[in-house]
């Protein structure tokens, strides 16, 4: 073999390597989801319709896709679900709540933020 074929073999093998790599960083690099349970607590939530006005408010939110209602206590007001953390915050589902008129977390009733100390 002479010199040059040597260098293109070793560039080949070289770009080979490359485009494993890509392919392996592409597949398993970043996470797109990251998919949680989460308990938020709106006291006044009492029945049904409560609920489904607090669930409308949710499916605004970004990444409301993944969001996922998996029950309610009405005694308490506690509101268990399923929802992407890449996408919205467990503040962010307290606010949308609350901009349903259900106090909820750190935010009153209307979705005001909590005033500064």
């Amino acid at each position: 073999m002479t010199g040059n074929n040597i260098f293109n073999l070793v560039i080949r093998i070289f770009l080979i390597i490359v485009v494993i790599v890509f392919i392996i960083v592409l597949f398993t690099g970043c996470r797109v989801k990251d998919v949680r349970t989460a308990a938020i607590t709106a006291p006044a939530v009492t029945n049904e319709t409560a609920l489904a006005a607090v669930e409308a408010s949710l499916r605004t939110l970004p990444g409301a896709e993944y969001l996922q209602i998996l029950g309610c206590d009405f005694a308490t007001g506690t509101i268990t679900l399923r929802y992407d953390s890449m996408r919205a915050g467990l503040k962010n589902l307290e606010h949308a709540a609350a901009l349903a008129g259900f106090a909820c977390g750190p935010f009153p009733a209307g979705g005001d933020p909590p005033p500064k100390p």
